[in-house]
């Protein structure tokens, strides 16, 4: 009886082994909203595992990212270009050129589609890892920046999820919801160790990020700055949040459907100052535009005395004039914007006049 009691006695006060960690998955899982880019992915089951490999332009260092645009353009290689125009933060166009890779080529094309979705999604490359149970994975502190889900454009809810992510020693989900009045990007640790890595929260044209909270404290974080995450087993789920404030649209003009006959005959004029940091990168802009366009394209520096660019600052001759002179403080997010939707328009244009 003693020895029965005994025996109880250490069964309640030695503590139960530590349950095993968690193994991670095999292999990264993706959801994704209803819609085209869900239905391409679907279609990757009946494919086999070979990729065959594209030039890639980015493996040459002499070229900028403007003539790389350019040639990719060109190319209509449109799987590097969903993952270019993502870089930039132009979603929309990033995820129609991703459904257009995955229906190139005769079906080809779906091969090299389902390599770059995890990248365009996480918002970084992925590389081999240490291990062979995850062959993928996002280096330890690296930088993130998640794309919107698609599709953005009709600013309705969606949400995506990679599911199984390895960065660092950790294996982590990360999910990013576009609700009405902002956008979520939740991170759980699954499995595996400690990490750390920062995240950009994504926007769209008509919206910034008007306030920012990490884990639900608010953060005092410059427009489309990654906030740095620790992340440790055993950690409730972190989330980070942005709450959307409406911005003025910075191309307040009905778009055409294809490039006006003027700009084709009669040019482009630019507006930069002198003194513009990013001068030399528009004028590298400028060279592919024109490339692009087949049209003139030139940067103009204001007249000095003329505060506003009236028409006497402007070329008299020139079919298109456009403002990229930049506004303080920099950097000038809305000078980018319409910078970006200039490169959309061209690249529309382009792809409309050349089809396959």
């Amino acid at each position: 009886m003693i020895a029965a009691l005994s025996l109880l006695a250490l069964a309640v006060q030695t503590p139960a082994a530590p349950a095993a960690p968690a193994a991670p998955p095999a292999e990264l899982v993706i959801e994704l909203p209803p819609g085209a880019v869900h239905d391409a992915w679907e279609r990757r089951r009946t494919l086999p595992e070979f990729a065959p490999s594209r030039f890639d332009p980015s493996l040459d260092p002499s070229l900028d990212e403007w003539e790389r645009w350019a040639l990719l353009v060109e190319q209509r290689n449109v799987g590097e270009l969903a993952l270019l125009a993502a870089a930039q933060g132009r979603w929309d166009d990033a995820w129609r050129h991703w459904v257009a890779s995955a229906d190139a080529r005769g079906g080809l094309g779906l091969l090299e589609a389902r390599r770059t979705l995890a990248p365009l999604l996480v918002g970084h490359p992925l590389v081999p890892a240490s291990d062979t149970v995850h062959p993928i994975a996002v280096p330890d502190g690296a930088v993130l920046r998640p794309a919107m889900p698609p599709p953005p454009g009709a600013y309705s809810r969606s949400r995506t999820a990679v599911r199984g992510l390895r960065i660092g020693a950790a294996t982590v989900d990360l999910e990013v919801a576009l609700e009405l009045d902002g956008v979520q990007i939740d991170v759980t640790h699954v499995a595996g160790g400690a990490c750390r890595v920062s995240i950009a929260l994504p926007t769209i044209a008509q919206f910034s990020i008007a306030q920012v909270y990490a884990d639900w404290e608010e953060r005092a974080v410059a427009g489309g700055a990654p906030i740095e995450l620790s992340i440790q087993p055993g950690d409730e789920r972190h989330t980070l949040w942005g709450r959307f404030g409406v911005r003025e649209n910075p191309w307040p003009t009905r778009v055409p459907a294809q490039l006006p006959a003027s700009v084709a005959r009669a040019g482009i004029a630019i507006l930069c100052n002198g003194d513009d940091p990013r001068r030399a990168e528009l004028a590298r802009f400028a060279t592919a535009l024109a490339r692009l366009t087949g049209a003139r394209v030139a940067l103009v520096a204001p007249v000095p005395a003329l505060a506003d660019a009236d028409a006497g600052a402007w070329p008299s001759e020139a079919g298109l004039r456009i403002d990229l002179r930049a506004q303080e403080p920099l950097p000038d997010v809305e000078r980018d914007l319409k910078w970006l939707a200039l490169a959309s328009l061209a690249e529309r244009y382009w792809l409309a006049a050349h089809p396959q």
